[in-house]
């Protein structure tokens, strides 16, 4: 199955759409498989016994000990007219090359539009086939956090917010994307509110 467009969305008197080359995609569906195969290898030769290392967090979560690097994957105007509080701004299109050197266990949220908006689940599947261990997507996007943030000043919007999408209410799907981790608005906020180290007992 080959993804034509991550996300696309109707704004007054535009159509927004993210296309994806078909080269580029292939690179990441490329990826998919030696990392299939890399995991296959391992757990035949039984490298993921006594494991040793200490985790982030049980189940893969952001720990409140840990900071998280949230990235906004909507183009410049849209992170400009409103982004989530502290996030960045990484096109799709940039960032595996963006990301190459990073530290591959740092955690990471992805996010994008909305629940209709695909792009953040590609991005923490890519993310994760590059070899990063601790990427979740926030499904809900910019606008679910933006509507949270009208009851809620915990959740923390910059810019002026004038786009209308910010403004739809989008229904969550009933099942979440498959192979990847994805974080609510309520856990992404206490990540993003919580202190950066672990404080002594």
């Amino acid at each position: 199955m080959q993804i034509e467009a991550l996300c696309s969305r109707v704004v007054p008197d535009k159509t927004y759409v993210v296309m994806v080359k078909k080269e580029f995609m292939m690179k990441i569906f490329d990826a998919a498989k030696v990392s299939l195969l890399a995991v296959a290898l391992f757990s035949l030769a039984g490298c993921f016994k006594g494991e040793t290392e200490a985790k982030p967090a049980a189940s893969g979560e952001v720990s409140a000990a840990q900071a998280v690097k949230v990235i906004n994957i909507l183009d410049k105007a849209l992170y400009d007219d409103a982004h989530i509080e502290g996030s960045i701004n990484i096109p799709y299109e940039t960032l595996e090359k963006e990301s190459a050197g990073w530290n591959k266990a740092e955690p990471i949220v992805v996010y994008c539009a909305n629940y209709k908006c695909t792009a953040s689940s590609v991005t923490a599947r890519m993310l994760t086939n590059a070899g990063f261990t601790n990427v979740r997507a926030y499904e809900g996007g910019m606008a679910e956090w933006y509507q949270l943030s009208k009851n809620d000043p915990a959740y923390k919007v910059a810019g002026p917010a004038k786009e209308d999408y910010l403004a739809m209410s989008v229904t969550k799907p009933a099942h979440e994307p498959e192979g990847i981790k994805v974080i609510s608005a309520e856990e992404l906020k206490v990540a993003l509110t919580a202190p950066t180290t672990a404080s002594a007992s």
